[in-house]
């Protein structure tokens, strides 16, 4: 194939006093994926079906103040640890470490009041190959950031594949023990991919691919 895979940015407006970015990586066959910088969220996800008509197959706002207010998670980066942890308190060794608790007063979900999903990210347009693109988001949370112990250098790789795959990979580093969950919240959009008479979406399956160093 020819064409390769593109990366684009764009300004998406302004958050806690920091541009936030829009960075569009496109595959020369059909995939269009768009990431913002506020909370490295996948906004869009426009992919072909079987006659190569794209259409969006995510549930998310095209608006960053509409993002910023949703409370469904909708395409974020959850963090520290996505998912709840009852009574908002967890136990390493013999100490117990208590999380600010955002369910209902006493339980702590998907990282807190302001999570991984509620930051503003750096990213980095990585070196491209001939079959694909990528974009490093990061974002380090210090040392007791919603109740959490160490200071968490976490990343997360977005590529997009000349051959219309979308691979998110995860990468984090800490100075003390901690514990860690990343994962992604993007929503597949059933009533978008309803919308065509046919069904004529093709499967898109989706890979997670998690390794924990030595």
């Amino acid at each position: 194939m020819g064409e390769q895979v593109t990366v684009g940015r764009e300004e998406f407006g302004v958050a806690a006093h920091n541009p936030v970015y829009l960075y569009w990586l496109r595959s020369p066959a059909g995939l269009a994926v768009a990431v913002s910088t506020w909370g490295a969220s996948v906004v869009h996800v426009c992919a072909p079906d079987r006659d190569g008509v794209a259409q969006e197959v995510t549930l998310n706002h095209s608006d960053l103040h509409k993002i910023m207010k949703e409370t469904s998670y909708y395409g974020a980066t959850v963090g520290r640890v996505a998912s709840t942890i009852a009574g908002a308190r967890y136990k390493l060794g013999r100490k117990e470490f208590k999380l600010s608790a955002n369910i209902n007063g006493q339980h702590h979900a998907h990282g807190g009041f302001r999570g991984f999903d509620k930051q503003v990210w750096h990213a980095e347009v990585l070196p491209p190959t001939r079959t694909s693109a990528s974009v490093r988001f990061s974002y380090t949370s210090i040392d007791g950031e919603e109740g959490y112990a160490g200071t968490l250098a976490s990343s997360v790789v977005y590529t997009v594949t000349a051959t219309n795959e979308l691979i998110l990979e995860y990468s984090a580093t800490t100075d003390k023990a901690t514990p860690i969950n990343l994962t992604n919240h993007t929503v597949r959009c059933s009533v978008c991919v309803n919308r065509s008479p046919a069904a004529r979406t093709r499967a898109h399956p989706s890979l997670c691919r998690a390794r924990v160093p030595n």
